[in-house]
């Protein structure tokens, strides 16, 4: 509000007060309210108070009436408004009077909001008041703790958990100041926790179950159950020893069977590692064959794979290159669980193949399969290729293609010993560009580009059919029914019945008949220009 309408405030207030008997706030000293809230101010005035109104409305529980609480005080200079009647001729008149608000520090702090209660034990609670000269009055509640001691002090002994409060009532220069604060006492390591077992294998048929705690263990009783597991030792203590694998539980209790804690683990056990497979490819018909080990039952990956019975392991489980030998066969698991077993692995001589996996060719491009035999001494007796249709023999080692058509060839070769070995080839045939023709002519007797021709493939069209050329309105203007093998190639000169066409574009299209008798239609665009 600012100091000109103050200043015509106080001469209305002052000339009503001369012209009536108008009501008196006698109250014009700062008032002192506490930081906390809760202040209740005491408004002195004389005459009849009709009604009354603060401004600003904020910090304060009702703004509309003579003494209001601060609840959130500001630090700050209110306007009081007064209505009342004039004690001679019973008329209302307005009185109006600044009220400076000034905001005391009376502050209740309990520094922590958790405080953890060992169990059995008695812990000490702690407040402050500021400021510290004050006067004052304290009292702790609890609806579900315990006091021993001192509930009436800053410093209170309690035994339980529970939520506590303390409320305060203090003197702060000229007013009564109250405040409250509380705290939530827990019981101290409540929570329980057994340290993660280690898992029983082959190598180890036993495991410790031991609590992770930070308190004194001798303070405390412990017993550990289970409903399908097995000790091995005490079931008293801070920890003990299972050999089976199961659910254990223990409970945690102070000295006299208090504050009962539990917490629960598994112990799990690796299933035995029983049995592998092995799957020899010994080649009889090769000068070396490889060994897979597959089909493991129990154990705990990862695995290592030895075949010299130990001395040197491996990750993987195939073994190639092998010569004829007997190899001890040992697997053994992360825990160093073992298995072993012992072959006899005889490779004998054989032969190779080479094939290239796929092919893509032009149609009617001479094309001999390259199929390349490695015999190695042995006697190659026969080659079948299947299917046994467009190749120029199907019992050589290549033959030549003689249907152009997407196939996938297999070749299957045996040596005099019986063994056998297949591999396959895929063609793919590539399709030849039947025909050329330009897309832009210019008639304009330069000598360049003045006709417009058809050249044909001779390796694979016969002849051309129909050829017909349109305007772009839709109007035949040439028509050329046959031309063969490019002996009467078209001599469009760009010209209908004599006359010169416009420049733009035009359509042709026609008939291909190719030399095996199939017959396919062209179409494009031609552009003409001068």
């Amino acid at each position: 509000m600012t100091r000109p309408l103050l200043s015509f405030l106080f001469f209305i207030a002052s000339y009503c007060q001369i012209l009536a008997q108008c009501p008196t706030i006698l109250t014009d000293a700062p008032i002192e309210v506490c930081s906390s809230g809760g202040t209740k101010v005491n408004i002195e005035t004389v005459g009849t108070i009709l009604k009354a109104n603060w401004s600003p409305a904020i910090g304060l529980d009702d703004a509309t009436i003579l003494n209001p609480t601060f609840l959130a005080p500001l630090d700050t200079t209110y306007l009081l408004t007064i209505t009342g009647l004039d004690a001679e001729t019973n008329d209302t008149c307005i009185v109006q009077q600044l009220i400076k608000i000034d905001v005391s520090i009376f502050d209740l702090t309990i520094t922590q909001d958790t405080v953890k209660l060992p169990c059995g034990d008695t812990i000490l609670l702690g407040a402050n008041v500021a400021p510290n000269g004050s006067f004052f009055i304290i009292e702790w509640e609890t609806d579900n703790g315990h006091f021993t001691l001192g509930n009436q002090t800053l410093t209170p002994f309690v035994d339980a958990v529970g939520q506590y409060k303390a409320n305060v009532i203090g003197t702060l220069g000229r007013i009564v100041c109250r405040d409250t604060d509380s705290l939530e006492v827990v019981l101290e390591d409540s929570d329980l926790t057994i340290l993660p077992p280690e898992s029983l294998h082959c190598n180890r048929t036993s495991t410790d179950l031991t609590l992770f705690e930070e308190t004194n263990s001798a303070a405390y009783l412990y017993n550990w159950t289970t409903t399908n597991g097995q000790f091995a030792a005490n079931t008293d203590g801070f920890t003990t020893v299972v050999d089976k694998a199961g659910i254990y539980e223990v409970a945690r209790t102070d000295l006299f069977g208090d504050c009962e804690v539990t917490a629960r683990v598994e112990v799990t056990e690796t299933i035995a590692f029983t049995d592998f497979s092995l799957d020899l490819i010994e080649r009889n018909c090769g000068a070396t064959g490889s060994l897979s080990i597959t089909d493991l039952r129990g154990g705990q990956a990862p695995f290592q794979y030895s075949i010299d019975n130990g001395i040197t392991f491996q990750n993987t489980p195939d073994f190639k290159g092998l010569t004829e030998t007997d190899y001890a066969i040992l697997v053994k698991d992360m825990n160093g669980c073992e298995l072993s077993k012992n072959i006899n692995f005889a490779p004998t001589a054989s032969f190779d193949l080479s094939l290239i996996n796929f092919q893509a060719i032009e149609k009617g491009t001479d094309f001999q399969l390259p199929l390349n035999i490695i015999d190695n001494g042995a006697l190659i007796e026969s080659i079948q290729w299947w299917p046994n249709v467009g190749l120029s023999c199907t019992d050589c080692a290549q033959p030549y293609l003689t249907e152009f058509k997407n196939r996938r060839y297999e070749v299957t070769v045996k040596d005099n010993m019986g063994c056998e070995q297949k591999t396959k080839i895929e063609i793919a045939i590539l399709q030849p560009n039947l025909f050329y023709s330009p897309t832009v002519f210019s008639p304009n007797d330069d000598g360049q580009n003045d006709v417009f021709s058809i050249y044909t493939n001779t390796k694979f069209v016969r002849q051309v059919n129909n050829l017909t050329i349109f305007d772009r309105y839709g109007n035949l203007i040439f028509r050329q029914p046959v031309i063969a093998n490019n002996a009467d190639l078209v001599t469009w000169d760009g010209r209908y019945k004599g006359k010169a066409m416009p420049i733009g574009a035009y359509i042709y299209s026609g008939e291909l008949e190719l030399l095996d008798g199939v017959v396919e239609r062209f179409s494009g665009t031609l552009n003409l220009i001068r």
